[in-house]
């Protein structure tokens, strides 16, 4: 099995030189990793589970209680909801929870990853998120 991971224009003449280069050779960055499809649910599951652990590192900011935050992150990320498309934008919008402090951190959640703008980078639309019946 092949693997291994090579950045740059020409893989190489960059090599050992990950993440080194000009400009022109930065606009060109790519990677490669030719593997197994076990290893790559197993790069899948380090992803996702780098993405939870960068949301509730902003969650941590939203609410306060170390006791349930796991349990409050994971009822806002099993909520109902709908997901539009716009011409420019993408709005997730999620049920609000029952318990009045759950659904302030919700909010908060919403608004600081709204700050962030977050894009989708295949049409460059922003995405929004908010909580169902609450002004935009």
């Amino acid at each position: 099995m092949k693997r291994g991971i090579t950045y740059g224009a020409n893989p190489k003449k960059n090599k050992g030189t990950a993440g080194k280069g000009s400009c022109r050779e930065a606009k060109q960055l790519h990677w490669s990793w030719n593997c197994t499809a076990n290893l790559f649910l197993d790069v899948l599951r380090i992803v996702l589970h780098n993405a939870e652990e960068m949301l509730l590192d902003v969650f941590k900011r939203c609410y306060s209680d170390p006791r349930d935050i796991w349990k409050v992150l994971r009822e806002i990320a099993t909520q109902d909801g709908t997901v539009t498309e716009y011409r420019d934008r993408i709005v997730v919008e999620l049920t609000a929870l029952p318990i009045p402090a759950h659904r302030r951190a919700t909010e908060n959640l919403f608004y600081e990853l709204n700050a962030d703008r977050h894009t989708m980078e295949s049409n460059n639309k922003t995405i929004y998120f908010k909580i169902k019946n609450s002004p935009s």
